[in-house]
C-alpha cells in the first residue's frame, strides 16, 4: 500500500484483490468501517463470520475485531491495529487503512444492511464455486450421483437471513450479545416502547427531557450508558412552545441551547398531516411520510414519536391493523430505540386505548400519572399536585419499576436525581460495593468470568443482574460501586482463564 492514504488505500485493496468493479468490496469495507466508528455495533451482526469476507485482509481485520471483543469488549482502530500487529506497536499503514475505512463509512447505523450484503456476496461466491465444480465434473460423473451431491451441497449453503433459521451449530461456544439500552431498563433498542398518559399530564415534556438527557449522555430516570442522537416528531406542539420548553430543560441541565445542536432534532409538526398509515377499502396503506421518517432517522439512534392519535389513521381497536402499523414502524427504523406516545381510553383505570395489540407488540409499556396505577407508593403521604409517577407497567426485558417526579421550574425532576446524598446515600453506596464483591465471588465460584468493559456481554453489573445477584441495585449504581472498588485497589484486571486457542483471557478479579 506504500504511503498512500484514505480513499486511495481502499481502492488499492480492491485492485490487489483483482476486483475491477469499484463497489464490489464496499459492503465489507462498510462493515469494518462501521466497527471502527462504533465497536458496540458488533452486537448487531452476530450472524456475521470471518468466512463471509472475500478479501484476506478483511478476514484478518474482522478476526482481530472478534478477538478484541472477546478480550474486554474495547474496539477502535488503534486497538484493532495493535491486535493485527501482535507486537504492541500499531503499524502505520494498517492504522491508515483502518482510518480510511472509517472515514469512508457514513455511520454505524446501517451496519445490519452492510452485513446482509456481505453475506449475500458470500453466498454468490459459494454458488459460483459449486457451479464451476459441477461444470468441470459433469462430463465424467454419474448423473444421479451428481444430482444427489448438488442437492446435499445446496442444502448446506447459506441463504438470506430473512429465510434462514437460527444456526445453533454456528453459535455454539459464543456469547450471546448483551441487550442494549438507551435508558437502562426503560428504553431499549430494536423494539418499541409505549409511553401512555392522559392529556396534559406531561408526556411530551417528559419525552423532550428524556431526549435532551440522551444527547448529553446524562442520567435521567435511570442510567444512560452512552450519548445518543435523537429524532423527535412533535405532532401536537409548535416551534415556539418547544423552544420555551427547551429553554427550561437547558437551564435544569446547566447548559446552553447550543449543547443540543445537531444531536437533538425536533420537528414541530403541529397542523401538519402526520398519518403514517391510513385505512383504505378495508386495508391498511402506508403513506409517503414513512419514507420521510426513515430518511430523517438515518443518523438517529433514538426516535420519539408524539403521538399515536396523529400517526395512526386507522381503527385503534383493529388488532391486525395495530400489529401491522407497529411492525411497519419497526421495519422502517431497524436497530433504533423507538418511543411512541399515546393516550389511555376514557374509562376509569385505563392504561392505554384500543386493542390489546398496542401492549402485546410493544416490548415495554410505561405509564405517566399523578399516582401509581391502582396504588400509591407511600400511603401515609398526601398526594401533591406537582408530582407525577412514571411506572414501568410491562417489561419483557426488565422488572416492573416506578419513579416519582416533581414539576419544578418548567421541568419534571426525578426524585432520585433531586437528592444530595448524605448519610443515607453513603450507606447505600457502601452496600452496593458489598453486593459487587459478594456477587463477583459467587460468579467466580461458578466459573463465570466478568469484565469492566461496558460493551462486553461479560460486563460485571449486567452479569450480576442476569444472575439475580444485584439485590435492589440498578446497573448504574453497581457500575459506580465497581469503579470505586477499582480506584480503591480492591478490584483489578488480570488473567481469568484461557480462550479456545489457549491465549490468555483477561477479566476482573478481586485483589487478595
Amino acid at each position: 500500500m506504500g504511503n498512500l492514504r484514505n480513499l486511495r488505500l481502499v481502492q488499492l485493496v480492491n485492485e490487489a484483490a483483482g476486483v475491477r468493479s469499484p463497489d464490489s468490496n464496499e459492503p465489507e469495507q462498510s462493515v469494518l468501517g462501521a466497527l471502527m466508528l462504533d465497536g458496540a455495533a458488533l452486537r448487531k451482526v452476530p450472524e456475521l463470520g470471518v468466512r463471509h469476507f472475500a478479501l484476506p485482509l478483511h478476514r484478518q481485520i474482522f478476526q482481530a475485531i472478534l478477538d478484541c471483543a472477546e478480550d474486554d469488549g474495547a474496539i477502535d482502530l488503534i486497538i484493532v491495529a495493535d491486535r493485527l500487529g501482535r507486537n504492541g506497536a500499531p503499524d502505520a499503514e494498517t492504522v491508515a487503512y483502518l482510518g480510511a475505512l472509517a472515514q469512508n463509512t457514513p455511520s454505524a447505523l446501517n451496519i445490519r444492511r452492510y452485513a446482509e450484503l456481505v453475506r449475500e456476496h458470500a453466498q454468490r461466491r459459494d454458488l459460483i464455486a459449486l457451479a464451476a465444480e459441477v461444470a468441470e465434473r459433469a462430463p465424467r460423473a454419474d448423473p444421479a450421483e451428481l444430482r444427489a451431491e448438488i442437492v446435499s451441497r445446496l442444502s448446506r449453503l447459506e441463504v438470506p437471513a430473512s429465510t434462514t433459521p437460527i444456526r445453533w451449530d454456528q453459535l455454539a461456544g459464543k456469547d450471546a450479545p448483551a441487550r442494549q439500552w438507551a435508558v437502562t431498563g426503560w428504553l431499549g433498542f430494536d423494539h418499541i416502547t409505549l409511553l401512555v398518559g392522559t392529556g396534559g399530564i406531561g408526556k411530551t415534556l417528559l419525552a423532550q427531557q428524556l431526549a435532551s438527557c440522551l444527547v448529553l449522555g446524562q442520567a435521567f430516570i435511570d442510567e444512560v450508558p452512552a450519548a445518543r442522537r435523537v429524532l423527535f416528531w412533535a405532532c401536537e406542539d409548535d416551534h415556539d412552545e418547544l423552544w420555551r420548553r427547551q429553554v427550561a430543560i437547558a437551564a435544569w441541565l446547566g447548559v446552553g441551547l447550543e449543547a443540543f445542536a445537531d444531536r437533538l432534532r425536533i420537528y414541530p409538526r403541529h397542523g401538519e398531516p402526520n398519518a403514517l398509515v391510513v385505512a383504505e377499502g378495508g386495508s391498511l396503506r402506508l403513506t409517503a411520510l414513512v419514507e420521510d421518517l426513515r430518511l430523517q432517522a438515518q443518523d438517529a439512534e433514538v426516535v420519539i414519536l408524539d403521538n399515536v392519535a396523529q400517526l395512526f389513521g386507522a381503527n385503534e381497536n383493529d388488532r391486525h391493523a395495530v400489529t401491522s402499523f407497529l411492525n411497519a414502524l419497526a421495519g422502517a427504523l431497524p436497530g433504533k430505540a423507538i418511543l411512541l406516545l399515546a393516550h389511555p381510553a376514557r374509562a376509569a383505570g385505563s392504561e392505554f386505548s384500543g386493542s390489546s395489540a398496542w401492549e402485546n407488540v410493544a416490548r415495554t409499556r410505561l405509564y405517566l400519572g399523578s399516582q401509581l396505577p391502582g396504588e400509591k407508593p407511600d400511603t401515609g403521604e398526601p398526594t401533591a399536585d406537582d408530582q407525577r409517577f412514571l411506572s414501568r407497567r410491562k417489561a419483557n426485558y426488565s422488572t416492573r419499576d416506578w419513579r416519582r417526579l416533581h414539576f419544578r421550574d418548567g421541568v419534571l425532576v426525578p426524585e432520585a436525581l433531586d437528592t444530595r446524598g448524605g448519610l443515607a446515600g453513603e450507606i447505600r453506596a457502601r452496600n452496593a460495593e458489598r453486593v459487587v464483591l459478594e456477587g463477583l465471588r459467587t460468579l467466580a465460584s461458578k466459573g463465570v468470568d466478568v469484565t469492566d468493559g461496558r460493551t462486553s456481554p461479560r460486563y460485571l453489573p449486567r452479569v450480576l443482574e442476569e444472575y439475580k445477584l444485584a439485590d435492589s441495585f440498578r446497573q448504574g449504581e453497581l457500575a459506580e460501586a465497581m469503579r470505586a472498588l477499582v480506584l480503591a485497589g480492591r478490584l483489578r484486571k488480570g488473567q481469568v482463564g484461557r480462550r479456545a486457542n489457549r491465549s490468555p483471557k483477561e477479566g476482573l478479579m478481586e485483589v487478595a
